[in-house]
């Protein structure tokens, strides 16, 4: 498969001590290779079994659980220095139960923010009809 690339749209992601979830970007999902990297570069700042897999264009990064209790949830951090588990660095707010649902939950205003984000004419040719 030659894969793909989902382009920037919205997230609504939940904070915590918020009663209303805000709408973000969601800009960028990394690819593999700045997986790799990022996670990395974070080392013990989030939580060991999980992987820094996109952000929005602020501090929050989008987080995935490779851990045997909550395997493929998606969560959201706000980026910080601060050692995972200690006070100031204890905290992901979940997204969704699987990555599929957390894709699945993406999507544009009625004003097409997202699409206006990224869209770029000379590339209309490359674009290709997705089968849901």
């Amino acid at each position: 498969m030659g894969g793909g690339h989902i382009r920037t749209c919205l997230s609504t992601l939940d904070a915590q001590g918020f009663e209303n979830p805000s709408e973000h970007f969601l800009d960028p999902l990394y690819s593999w290779d700045h997986v790799v990297t990022w996670t990395g570069e974070f080392g013990n700042r989030v939580p060991s079994g999980s992987l820094a897999i996109g952000a929005d264009p602020g501090l929050i990064e989008i987080i995935l659980s490779l851990r045997m209790e909550d395997h493929g949830a998606v969560y959201s951090w706000v980026r910080n220095w601060g050692v995972w588990g200690s006070e100031e660095n204890s905290y992901l707010c979940p997204q969704a139960a699987t990555f599929v649902a957390f894709v699945a939950s993406l999507f544009d205003d009625e004003e097409k923010n997202g699409y206006d984000y990224w869209h770029t004419p000379y590339r209309e040719r490359l674009q290709r009809k997705l089968d849901a």
